[in-house]
Parts: structure tokens; sequence; C-alpha cells
């Protein structure tokens, strides 16, 4: 089974800034770092989508966790008419 590799987000950020120093190709700091070139690229992209913002790869994906917590806390009574009302809200016309 194959593993996707997970980088840190200072990891990409400092892959991003060594190329837009230039100093070093693309394919340079790929060889380096042992990253394809589209996943440089997508950095990258990513990066410059954000205006240069330095913490856009910090992001955390997923729910957020307060969510979950307050969803499990609820009693069996509440839990139950709170689902009903989510289903409806996309039944009613």
């Amino acid at each position: 089974m194959y593993n996707r590799k997970v980088y840190d987000p200072e990891f990409k950020l400092n892959v991003v800034k060594e190329y837009l120093n230039g100093d070093k190709s693309q394919a340079q700091i790929c060889e380096e770092y042992s990253i394809s070139p589209n996943m440089s690229f997508s950095w990258l992209k990513k990066y410059k989508e954000s205006g240069y913002d330095d913490s856009v790869f910090n992001v955390k994906k997923g729910r957020p966790k307060s969510i979950i917590s307050d969803y499990s806390k609820m009693r069996p009574q509440f839990k139950s008419n709170a689902t009903e009302a989510y289903i409806s809200s996309f039944t009613k016309k």
C-alpha cells in the first residue's frame, strides 16, 4: 500500500522561497529535496495566489473539533431533533 508523504508547512515555505530567491532552478531544488516538480509547482502557485502570505501552508483541514465535541455532548433527544431539522432543510422547497 502506498503511503502519502506529508510535508511540514515550514518545509514547503522554505522550498518555495528558495525557488523565488532565484539562485537555483526548480529542477535543482526538486532534486535536492527529493520532491516532484508538480508538487513544488503547486506549492508555488498556492503561495502566489495567497498574495505571498507566509502562513498559507499552516491551514488545518477537516471539521473543527468544537462541532464534533458539542454534538457528542448533546442528549439523544436533541440529537434526533437536530438531525431531523438538518435533513428537512434539504427537502423543503
